[in-house]
């Protein structure tokens, strides 16, 4: 079988599992269960010679099936039920049940042959009889309280009582559902075109342009089937970027809620109904308010201004010429996407090995969405894989000092990286891998940038805690309190951090991927993310990081610097969500998300392999494209009809 042949095969499985999850996904947008508006108290017995019947109250369209609650007495129950169907007097379908199958407290359904459209201008009722005696029989569990109504015992109503029913929908495909359909489908017809001119080509793309080949019409996907404000606080991301583009560099603080934000134009409860799709449509021409409200985001109002330039510069630019709120939320949306864009780009062109990996770590579904989003979660990534590419660059590929504007470049980003999370500033630790030849002046040179660049962020980073910190302690928890309690109990802590570890690090891995989507509403399958995880670990092609003894100075000096970032950096996250969002000794840590550690992916694989400046990759293989695609479009099926 030649090459192209196996290619082939395996685009034909990636069809087969993309169709078969969409399917899944859109059935889970068309079912809809609805539960009866009481809970169960009692029982109703049934027995040979009397009929039970229970109008059902059907307020959707489309009706598919049943289920009733039944309580077996904690026995098996030999004997037969027999349910009718009842539509406006006349029997529509009939079941028969066996009695030895429920479980007791449980619900059994029954199953429509076809849909019951129009059912709100119906009466519908189910009728329930048995063959078998009360001790032989189950009952139905029903709720008993005044004013309910709708069960009758042969004919005759039952007062104050009803049965606990379920009512599952089955909807059809709205015209804006058909829309959105079209469109994914033209998408993913378009990414298989893509995949097949891959598969074909006789010579493969270099890595950075291969990388753009897919980062672009997969951030075009997820931008288009996720509606404005929907990754995880991006509402407020959105107002702390809105207050920059005015001209506002810092929040205030309003005394009388105990909060941070801003009077704005803008109103939280009219941002809300652009979450989903159908409200979007019809909420898409909000303006900004003629009156300013007080909005509160203390959360973000913590960040500096550097984190949101560019979605402020995108939202400046559109105020110029609209004041739709939606376009105003696509401007800083599509300037951050630039920016991030741009930074990749860079990054695999300069990165002397790795490009591979860490082209798979940045396609991932969460990174996707947080980089079309507003969060700067997507910007934190590009700036911390951009800074270790330059330095990896200039360490291991560069042979002449650095310019002017190169040594600008480090000191920027270090800084910029430094003021967008202060957690992520010990990625400035990987300067120290440039050799001091590429220094003008040499070990003196080096040792200069070194302490200037270390001032420099120590100072702005404190400079501005100690302006914002007021908005620290108003975040759900007293961070003075948090700290003190670190600092009485660092056994309790140091327990808490690792049971925090264990319970969480599995789900943690999975969100990092993209278990979580939206805001944290859309679920995605782990099944399809774990051969992902699996792809970037095969492609790590890792060794063991304790086989120091035949390792270079440089590989031992790497190593260092990726354990210590990744052990300082999860630390400092930790106990920043503790001190935040985790109430006073509790025994696990809230809030942490995976999408925090997606930095710490790349200096993982550095840590584990060690240097491979040998025989590195220039381009992306074909499984890459394959599976960067595959899991993509299974993530925006998903979020696409959750979200609908």
């Amino acid at each position: 079988m030649t090459q192209r042949t196996h290619k082939l095969l395996w685009i034909l499985l990636m069809i087969l599992i993309v169709v078969s999850a969409a399917f899944v996904y859109f059935d889970d947008y068309r079912t809809e269960t609805v539960e009866a508006p009481q809970s169960s108290n009692t029982t109703q017995p049934l027995q040979e010679g009397q009929l039970l019947t229970q109008t059902l109250h059907c307020e959707g369209d489309g009706l598919n099936s049943i289920q009733i609650p039944f309580s077996t007495g904690n026995r098996v129950n030999h004997c037969m039920i027999y349910a009718d169907l009842i539509v406006d007097g006349e029997c529509a379908q009939s079941w028969e049940l066996p009695a030895w199958k429920l479980r007791d407290g449980g619900f059994w359904s029954f199953p429509l042959d076809s849909r019951l459209n129009r059912c709100g201008e119906k009466r519908i009722e189910i009728a329930l009889r048995t063959d078998g005696t009360p001790e032989e029989s189950p009952s139905l569990c029903i709720c008993s309280r005044e004013g309910l109504r709708g069960l009758s015992l042969d004919g005759k109503p039952l007062e104050n009582t009803m049965v606990c029913y379920k009512l599952q929908y089955k909807r059809g495909l709205d015209k804006l559902a058909a829309t959105f359909l079209c469109h994914f489908v033209i998408a993913a017809l378009f990414l298989l075109v893509l995949l097949l001119w891959s598969a074909l080509r006789p010579s493969p793309l270099p890595a950075a342009k291969a990388f753009l080949c897919l980062w672009i019409p997969l951030s075009i996907l997820y931008a288009s089937v996720s509606p404005p404000l929907s990754a995880p606080d991006e509402m407020n991301h959105f107002f702390r970027s809105y207050e920059i583009s005015l001209g506002h560099m810092s929040s205030e603080f309003n005394e009388e809620i105990m909060y941070g934000g801003r009077n704005l134009p803008c109103a939280p409860a009219d941002l809300r109904l652009l979450f989903t799709w159908h409200s979007y449509m019809e909420n898409r021409n909000q303006e900004e308010l003629e009156e300013e409200n007080f909005v509160y985001y203390s959360s973000t109002a913590l960040y500096a201004p550097a984190t949101y330039l560019p979605q402020a510069a995108g939202i400046l630019a559109a105020r110029s010429v609209t004041s739709r709120t939606v376009d105003l939320i696509n401007a800083g949306c599509l300037a951050g996407w630039l920016c991030i864009t741009g930074l990749l780009y860079l990054t695999l062109k300069i990165l002397p090995y790795g490009k591979s990996v860490l082209a798979l770590i940045l396609l991932m579904p969460m990174n996707l969405q947080e980089s079309v989003s507003l969060a700067p979660d997507g910007l934190v990534t590009a700036l911390s894989a951009f800074l270790i590419a330059f330095t990896l660059y200039l360490r291991d590929r560069q042979q002449e000092t650095m310019s002017h504007f190169q040594v600008g470049i480090l000191y920027v980003a270090a800084l910029w990286i430094s003021m967008c999370k202060i957690v992520y500033l010990p990625f400035c630790l990987f300067l120290l891998l440039i050799p001091f030849e590429r220094f003008r002046g040499g070990k003196k040179g080096k040792c200069l940038h070194a302490f200037t660049l270390t001032f420099l962020v120590c100072a702005v980073n404190l400079l501005w805690l100690g302006h914002c910190r007021i908005f620290l302690n108003h975040l759900g928890a007293s961070s003075p309190i948090q700290l003190a309690y670190i600092l009485a109990h660092p056994l309790n802590y140091y327990t808490t951090v690792w049971r925090t570890f264990l319970g969480q690090g599995g789900n943690l891995i999975l969100q990092t991927a993209g278990l979580l989507l939206g805001s944290a509403n859309v679920q995605m399958s782990g099944i399809l993310l774990l051969p992902y995880l699996f792809l970037i670990a095969h492609k790590a092609n890792a060794v063991s990081p304790f086989a120091s003894s035949k390792d270079s100075e440089g590989k031992a000096g790497l190593r260092a610097v990726c354990t210590a970032v990744l052990l300082i950096i999860t630390i400092l996250t930790f106990t920043s969500v503790y001190l935040s969002w985790t109430p006073v000794s509790d025994s696990e840590i809230i809030g942490l998300q995976g999408r925090y550690f997606i930095p710490l992916l790349f200096p993982l694989y550095l840590l584990v392999t060690g240097d491979r400046t040998e025989g590195a990759e220039s381009s992306l293989s074909f499984i890459i494209w394959w599976a960067a695609i595959l899991v993509n479009l299974c993530a925006a099926a998903r979020i696409m009809f959750t979200l609908l």
